[in-house]
């Protein structure tokens, strides 16, 4: 039985959104990156976007261990959430606790800004073009290595390259 937020997912395919600012993916085109960054592969766990800077967005499926905790049938069926890795940092955080309040989140300029820093992004687009499907904006140098976190320091690198050396620093 597919999760709210899968039924969703599928709802609205693939492609950019936001300005070109988010991608939406396949998730088998995210599983090794997002598997890489998590420690293991977790079937719970379903990559579908990664923004202009490298984050990883995956839905969670919680129903199993919400089942073991004892949880009615209803919220059995509705437990998930929308997460992220944040390649920048190495940290991990739930951005919506379902897919229709984070396809609201989305929508919404400020969310975009304070959860997913859009304002880098949108700090760099005119002078460095919208990243293609397979490239995203990187810091350079990279912020584990005394880089600032300023717009006027991002540069357009390939993904794959970029995320295996922010997952090495």
């Amino acid at each position: 039985m597919p999760t709210e937020a899968a039924r969703g997912l599928a709802d609205h395919g693939t492609g950019d959104f936001a300005d070109g600012f988010l991608q939406l993916v396949a998730p088998e085109t995210l599983d090794d990156t997002l598997s890489e960054w998590l420690g293991g592969f977790q079937p719970s766990r379903t990559p579908f976007a990664r923004t202009a800077l490298g984050d990883l967005l995956y839905i969670r499926d919680l129903r199993e261990r919400a089942a073991a905790l004892g949880m009615s049938e209803e919220e059995i069926g509705t437990a998930y959430d929308v997460s992220v890795v944040n390649v920048r940092y190495k940290k991990i955080g739930v951005l919506a606790h379902s897919f229709s309040d984070f396809v609201d989140g989305i929508s919404d300029p400020e969310f975009l800004t304070e959860e997913l820093r859009k304002d880098l992004y949108d700090g760099a687009v005119a002078r460095l073009g919208r990243p293609g499907p397979d490239e995203m904006y990187t810091f350079v140098p990279l912020l584990a290595w005394g880089g600032s976190e300023d717009p006027a320091t991002l540069d357009r690198v390939k993904a794959g390259v970029a995320l295996d050396i922010l997952f090495q620093a």
